[in-house]
C-alpha cells in the first residue's frame, strides 16, 4: 500500500517511523496509526521535493486482519490524516477522504486476466475534529515528605455542542504517548554550578575540569562522599516503587533496604539568577528546550526523534511507548497527599508523623454553559460564575495548574461563545520528585576562600542552608488524541480527531517548605530544656531545702544501713565473750570453788569455753 504526497511547501521530511497516517477500513469504529516509509521524492528540477512516495508499513498480523476484514470486490479505507515530521516536529495533516477500491492491478486478481481493472473512487468526508489541545499539571499541596508530591495530568479543549446532540455523550478518548522520567534537573542560585552542570549538556560529571572538584548533597544524606571531578549526589526516593525496588524513605529514619540514585548527569540545569531557588519555578516551555537544547548537543535523538536517551531515567522499566490508552467517562485516576506532622514531644526529641489521604477523580469530564455539573466534587459553577473565583480556587475546584486558569477561563468563555463543550481529560497519575540541595565546589591545587568547602555541606543542611533544588518528574512525548467516541441508547460512534503530537512536561515545584535539618531541632531542644528548668526551679524554690534533704536522705539511706550491718556484726562477736564470763560470775556465785575439786572445775570450765587454751 502507498501514499503520496503533494508537498508544496518543500519541507524536507525527516526518515522515521514517526511518520504515520490513520485510518480505518471497512467500516470499522477504531482507528490506529500505521507507520510511513519514505520510498522517494521528486528530482526534477524546478520540482524537487514537491511530491513524496510512501509505502504504510504493516506488520504480519496487521496484514492479515486487514485482509481478513476488507470486502475483496470492494476495499474501503477512510483515512482521517497523516503524521509528518521535519527536524524531529511532527505535524498532522487532515485528510478527510475514504478510498474505495476496486478491481485488481495486473499480475493480481485472475490469473487470466490480460489488463489492470484497479479503479479508485475517493469520496469526501468530513466526520473528523481537529482538537486544540492544552496541557496542565496539578499537585496537590502538602508538607514535605520524601520530596514527594502527586502529580496529575491533564489536558482540556473543546468540542462543538453538534456533537453531542447528534452521537451523545462522550464516553470514551483513545490516546497515545511515550512516557519517561526524566533525569534530575538542577535549579541553582550559584552562577558557577550552573555554568558547570550546564556545560556538560547532559554527559556525565566526569566531563568536568580535574581541577575544580564538585558535589552535590540533598535529602538529608549525612555520609556523602567526596567525589572528586566524578562527583554526583546522592538521594533516596521511591520513584521506582512502582518497579518493584525496595526504597529508603531517607529523611534520617529508619530505612528499608537503601536504594541509592547516583546522577552522574543532569537532564537539565537552571539559573534562578539572584532570586531564591525556594521561590523559582520553571516553565514546562523551558524544560522541553532544555531537553532538546541538550539532545542537540550530544547528538542522540532516539527518544522521539528528538531527544537524548541519557536524560532520561534508564532504570524506569515503565519507559517508552504506551500503546493506545483508551480514558473512559466510568475511570478515575488516584491522587494521594502526605502531611508532615511533628508534635511537640517529637519537636524535643525528634521524629515526625507522616499521614496519606487518597482520592479519586473522575478521569473523563464534560461540561458547558448549560451543564452547571462541575469537573470537580458535585460543585456547580457556571462558565460566567469563574470571574468571581481568584486563581488558586479554580486550581483547587478543577485539579489544574495555578498558571494555567487564565488559559481555562478563556477555554470556558470562547466555549460559551461558540456553543462548544470544554472537556477535562486526567489520563495519568505519577509521582513528581523535588528536594533541596546543598553544593560544594573546591580547588585540587589552590586555596579559593571564594569556594564552599565540600566538608561544610553538612552543616549547611543541619543549618537548613540550601542553595539550589533538583527535581525529577514523568514526561509524555508525542501525546496525542486519535479519536472521540459518543454513546446515545447504547449506540457508539466514533470520531476521527486530527491534532499533531505534542510533547507535556509540567513545570517545576520548589520543595515544600519542612525543616528536617539537624542543628535546629538542637538548638530548639536546649533552649526548651533550660526553659523548663527555669521554671522547675522557679516553682520549686520554695519547698526545695526540704527536697535537698530528701534526697540526701534517700541518697544516704542505703550507706547507712550498711554501716549498721557492720555495726551489728561487731556487736555479735564483742558480746560473746561478755556471755561467757557471766555464765562464769554466775555459777562462782551460786557453787564457790572451794567446793569442787580440781578436776571439777577444769570439767565445768571445758563445758563452757570448750577446748581453748586459757
Amino acid at each position: 500500500m502507498y501514499v503520496y504526497v503533494y508537498n508544496p511547501q518543500g519541507y524536507a521530511f525527516d526518515s522515521t517511523n514517526y511518520n504515520q497516517i490513520q485510518f480505518t477500513y471497512d467500516g470499522g469504529k477504531s482507528y490506529a496509526k500505521y507507520p510511513l516509509e519514505i520510498m522517494n521524492y521528486c528530482n526534477k528540477s524546478g520540482y524537487e521535493g514537491l511530491f513524496y512516495k510512501f509505502k504504510v508499513t504493516l506488520t504480519d498480523s496487521q496484514r492479515t486482519s486487514i485482509l481478513l476484514t476488507l470486502d475483496s470486490s470492494s476495499r474501503v479505507y477512510t483515512v482521517s490524516g497523516i503524521e509528518l515530521a521535519v527536524n524531529g516536529t511532527i505535524t498532522e495533516y487532515a485528510v478527510g477522504a475514504t478510498y474505495i477500491y476496486t478491481g485488481y492491478s495486473l499480475g493480481y486478481g485472475s490469473s487470466a486476466a490480460t489488463e489492470s481493472t484497479l479503479t479508485c473512487t475517493v469520496d469526501g468526508f468530513d466526520r473528523y475534529l481537529n482538537l486544540d489541545v492544552t496541557h496542565t499539571t496539578y499537585r496537590p499541596n502538602g508538607d514535605y515528605y520524601n520530596g514527594e508530591q502527586s502529580q496529575l495530568d491533564s489536558v482540556f479543549f473543546t468540542i462543538p455542542n453538534e456533537y453531542l446532540e447528534l452521537y451523545g455523550e462522550l464516553t470514551n478518548v483513545a490516546c497515545e504517548w511515550y512516557e519517561y522520567i526524566t533525569q534530575p534537573m538542577l535549579v541553582t542560585e550559584d552562577a558557577s554550578f550552573y555554568n558547570a552542570v550546564n556545560g556538560l549538556y547532559g554527559r556525565t560529571m566526569s566531563n568536568l575540569s580535574s581541577s575544580y572538584y564538585y558535589m552535590f548533597g540533598m535529602h538529608g544524606i549525612t555520609n556523602s562522599t567526596f567525589f572528586k571531578k566524578s562527583a554526583s549526589a546522592r538521594i533516596a526516593s521511591n520513584l521506582e516503587y512502582e518497579d518493584g525496588a525496595s526504597y529508603s524513605w531517607g529523611l534520617g529514619n529508619s530505612a528499608t533496604i537503601d536504594l541509592d540514585l547516583w546522577f552522574y548527569n543532569f537532564a537539565g540545569a537552571f539559573y534562578t539568577s539572584g532570586e531564591s531557588y525556594d521561590s523559582y519555578s520553571v516553565s514546562s516551555e523551558d524544560i522541553l528546550a532544555k531537553l532538546q537544547s541538550y539532545s542537540k548537543r550530544l547528538g542522540d535523538t532516539s527518544v522521539c526523534g528528538k531527544y537524548a536517551a541519557a536524560l532520561f531515567d534508564s532504570d524506569y522499566t515503565g519507559a517508552g511507548y504506551s500503546g493506545v490508552v483508551d480514558v473512559n467517562v466510568s475511570d478515575v485516576q488516584v491522587l494521594y497527599s502526605n502531611y508532615v506532622t511533628k508534635s511537640w514531644w517529637q519537636k524535643m526529641f525528634g521524629g515526625y508523623d507522616v499521614s496519606t489521604e487518597y482520592d479519586t477523580v473522575q478521569a473523563l469530564v464534560s461540561f458547558s454553559e448549560n451543564d452547571i455539573e462541575s469537573a470537580y466534587a458535585g460543585t456547580h459553577y457556571l462558565f460566567s460564575d469563574l470571574d468571581g473565583l481568584d486563581d488558586a480556587a479554580i486550581s483547587e475546584l478543577y485539579l489544574i495548574g495555578e498558571g494555567d486558569v487564565e488559559s481555562f477561563k478563556t477555554a470556558c468563555s470562547e466555549a460559551k461563545a461558540n456553543d462548544e463543550t470544554v472537556v477535562l481529560m486526567r489520563f495519568a497519575s505519577s509521582t513528581y520528585y523535588s528536594a533541596p540541595c546543598t553544593q560544594a565546589m573546591c580547588s585540587s591545587s589552590v586555596s579559593d576562600p571564594h569556594l564552599t568547602l565540600v566538608k561544610d555541606t553538612s552543616t549547611q543542611w543541619g543549618d537548613g542552608d540550601y542553595s539550589a533544588y533538583v527535581f525529577q518528574e514523568t514526561v509524555y512525548l508525542n501525546f496525542d488524541i486519535i479519536s472521540l467516541t459518543f454513546t446515545s441508547d447504547g449506540q457508539e460512534t466514533v470520531i476521527p480527531v486530527v491534532m499533531s503530537p505534542i510533547d507535556l512536561a509540567g513545570g517545576s515545584t520548589p520543595p515544600l517548605e519542612e525543616d528536617y535539618g539537624t542543628s535546629g531541632t538542637s538548638i530548639f531542644m536546649i533552649i526548651v530544656a533550660l526553659l523548663l528548668l527555669l521554671l522547675l526551679v522557679i516553682i520549686l524554690f520554695p519547698v526545695l531545702p526540704y527536697i535537698v534533704k530528701g534526697v540526701v536522705w534517700v541518697v544516704a539511706l542505703p550507706f547507712k544501713g550498711i554501716g549498721a550491718v557492720f555495726r551489728t556484726a561487731s556487736k555479735k562477736k564483742d558480746k560473746e565473750p561478755e556471755e561467757k564470763k557471766s555464765k562464769v560470775k554466775k555459777r562462782q556465785e551460786d557453787t564457790p570453788y572451794s567446793e569442787y575439786s580440781r578436776e571439777e572445775i577444769e570439767a565445768y570450765l571445758d563445758e563452757i569455753y570448750g577446748d581453748d587454751d586459757f
